[in-house]
């Protein structure tokens, strides 16, 4: 689980010397600087481009209030300066979870828990429904009466 020890070692870094860190979890420092200079993995990239466009998209409409903030885990791509100084460009606070202490979440996932029970699931979704039947070419009708 060395990628998540490597995250902790980043997220911790202003607080405890890199080699201490890197001692404690049996890594080496070399190992922790050849992972900060690997480009980001596909999946985070798109997490990053997701947090970012929703952002902009709610920071245009009036419904993102002024000192917003950004509660998530503490995820390389939402800890990182690029993304931080994005957030602070739209006036939004950023706030994220302890290392290693679930509770932190648990007040954000029991709101968007209830907000889905009380609010979200009282809708009905149409979606179009095309029959497979249907979906058939229409010179099929005329083979099957045939």
């Amino acid at each position: 689980m060395t990628l998540a020890e490597y995250e902790l070692i980043d997220a911790e870094k202003a607080h405890h010397p890199i080699a201490r860190m890197c001692a404690w979890l049996g890594l080496s420092r070399s190992g922790y600087y050849e992972w900060r200079e690997r480009p980001a993995s596909a999946t985070a990239q798109r997490r990053t481009l997701l947090a970012a466009s929703v952002a902009e998209i709610f920071a245009g409409t009036g419904l993102l209030q002024p000192g917003a903030l950004f509660h998530t885990d503490r995820g390389s791509n939402y800890i990182s300066d690029e993304f931080g100084r994005f957030l602070t460009g739209l006036g939004i606070r950023r706030s994220v979870g302890r290392t290693g202490v679930c509770y932190d979440n648990a007040m954000a996932e029991s709101f968007f828990s209830a907000l889905k029970n009380e609010w979200l699931h009282r809708f009905v979704f149409v979606t179009a429904y095309i029959d497979p039947v249907e979906r058939q070419d229409p010179g099929s009708e005329s083979r099957r009466e045939g």
